[in-house]
């Protein structure tokens, strides 16, 4: 697997996980592999490991910069504050949203969205 996002997807789209561990191309062994997790006992530290929970419910475990609680498959119905093209991963729509004063919530539409590819939505609300 390719990126953490999409592990994290498949953890979030996968009942029996609870979270997930994604190995980058740096881990020596486990070069790009998601293992999902029915549990945890402890977490340790890993520059070539990205890690988290299956949604946000178990916030009190999560960094106060954790980039993957998106409710993937869902958007607002409010009125957009601005919408950006060309924006190719929902960590750079999430980012661009945290730099706006007036953006207080996001949706990001992937390569393969129809009929808007790569579209960041901001929204006031």
């Amino acid at each position: 697997m390719s990126t953490e996002i999409e592990c994290a997807e498949l953890c979030y789209k996968t009942s029996e996980c609870k979270h997930y561990s994604w190995y980058s191309q740096n881990h020596p062994i486990l070069k790009e592999t998601c293992a999902l997790l029915s549990g945890y006992t402890e977490r340790t530290g890993s520059e070539t490991c990205h890690s988290g929970p299956s949604d946000c419910s178990d916030i009190d475990i999560l960094d106060s910069n954790y980039p993957l609680c998106y409710d993937v498959g869902l958007t607002w119905s409010e009125d957009i504050l601005k919408g950006l093209a060309n924006i190719s991963t929902a960590s750079i729509c999430q980012d661009l949203c945290n730099q706006d004063e007036d953006c207080r919530s996001f949706t990001w539409f992937n390569a393969v969205a129809v009929p808007y590819q790569n579209l960041c939505e901001m929204y006031a609300v």
